[in-house]
Parts: C-alpha cells; structure tokens; sequence
C-alpha cells in the first residue's frame, strides 16, 4: 500500500513532525516505485533461489515449497484509503484472487496506525519502511505492526550519541 501517486516533492513519510515522520527529501511517487522494485527483486530471488544478493537464498526453491506473489497498491498516503483498500481485499471472493497475508505500507504513521490496527483483526502483519510515531510500539494496540527502522526516539538517541562519541 504504497503512495505511488504525488504531484510535488514533499516529505518523505508523507507525514509531519506532529505525527512523528519527520524524514525529508524525495518524490514520493519515485521512492514508492523504487521501494516496489526492492520487494519485487527480493521475493523473485526468493521464489527462484537466486542467491547473487544473499547467498542465504542460494537453492531456497529446490527445498521450500513457499511461493510469494504481490499486489501493488496506490492509497495516496491516507488511513483512510489503507483501511478500505484492506477491508475491499479481505472481503473479496477466494476464488477470484488469494487473500493478503501481510502488507508492506503505509509510509505515514497516521495511516499505518490505521491500517495496523485492522490489520490486527484479520491477524494480517503489517511492515512499514518509514512510519516512525513512537504511539506504534504499543504491541497491544499494534499486535503485528512491524517496521524496517527505529522510532523517532531511536532516531534521536542514535543523533545524540553520534555527536556526543564521534564529534
């Protein structure tokens, strides 16, 4: 559930130093594409044991049985749209297309507190590269929330201990 649309170059997170995400710089729509390519290129070297990256997955389809494929998704950034974008995919027909087992997005914590939480109720976990409120290490409120990244508290610890140690 990645923003894929935007029309200006704005704040990474897509979000404000209120909600938390305070990482700046970029077009959203380009660090949305190259973000996809990331997880593409991961999960076919996963699917076809390819281990140029990470010797790790050398043979990985020789002995897992575990395919992935994915979905991607434009929501624009808001909880709104992630929350019907989720409810529109778990409620759809099994037939028609398989059922999400996890989601990678939303890059803003308003929206990924959002998402996260119905997330929780389908027992679907939720990874996110960017969203960085503090209000999302609440493991009961965010059961499967999970991020790439520290906080903005780490963030902060991480600044102050660089200038206190390396300066």
């Amino acid at each position: 559930m990645l923003r894929y649309s935007s029309t200006t170059k704005s704040d990474f997170s897509g979000g404000s130093q209120a909600s938390g995400d305070v990482v700046g710089g970029g077009d959203l729509g380009a660090i949305a594409y190259a973000a996809s390519a990331g997880v593409m290129l991961a999960f076919h070297h996963a699917n076809t044991g390819n281990g140029i990256v990470s010797s790790a997955l050398s043979g990985l389809d020789t002995w897992c049985p575990v395919r992935f494929t994915t979905e991607m998704l434009d929501k624009g950034g808001t909880g709104l749209d992630a929350v019907t974008s989720l409810a529109e995919l778990v409620t759809r027909s099994s037939n028609h297309q398989q059922q999400p087992c996890s989601i990678i997005g939303a890059h803003v914590s308003d929206a990924s507190s959002k998402l996260a939480s119905l997330a929780a109720v389908f027992n679907i976990p939720v990874v996110s590269s960017s969203a960085m409120s503090t209000t999302l290490n609440d493991i009961k409120q965010y059961p499967n929330f999970l991020r790439t990244h520290t906080d903005v508290d780490g963030f902060g610890t991480m600044s102050v201990s660089f200038l206190k140690n390396r300066l």
